[in-house]
């Protein structure tokens, strides 16, 4: 590989790195959003079944069954409504961890109101 590929390869990651807020969220897309709260969803990602939140520099991992906080650090207010959205929108959210397990489109989510 020449440098210079290198050199292009290197200002493409940056790029993308600056495009997804210093975080390469691909193969994460974003299914929901509300009051801030960005609600992410892996392909093919680790059991146990999970969404991702994530609200400034803070983030965290959710899980369905039972909806809590699995790992990660969220202010208390943006956890409660987080919880509050994935209790509202539960079926939801199985279905698409169900088509994001299958590497099938992951639908959107209505947000919380």
């Amino acid at each position: 590989t020449s440098p210079k590929f290198l050199e292009d390869v290197t200002v493409i990651q940056e790029c993308l790195s600056n495009l997804f807020n210093q975080k390469a969220l691909v193969g994460m897309p974003k299914i929901s959003q509300f009051f801030g709260i960005l609600i992410y969803m892996y392909f093919r990602d680790h059991a146990p079944p999970h969404f991702h939140a994530k609200y400034g520099d803070f983030e965290g991992m959710i899980g369905l069954d039972p909806i809590r906080l699995i790992e990660g650090d969220l202010p208390p207010r943006v956890l409660g409504l987080a919880i509050e959205w994935a209790t509202m929108y539960s079926k939801e959210l199985n279905n698409a961890w169900k088509a994001a397990s299958k590497g099938e489109s992951i639908p959107k989510v209505p947000p919380l109101a």
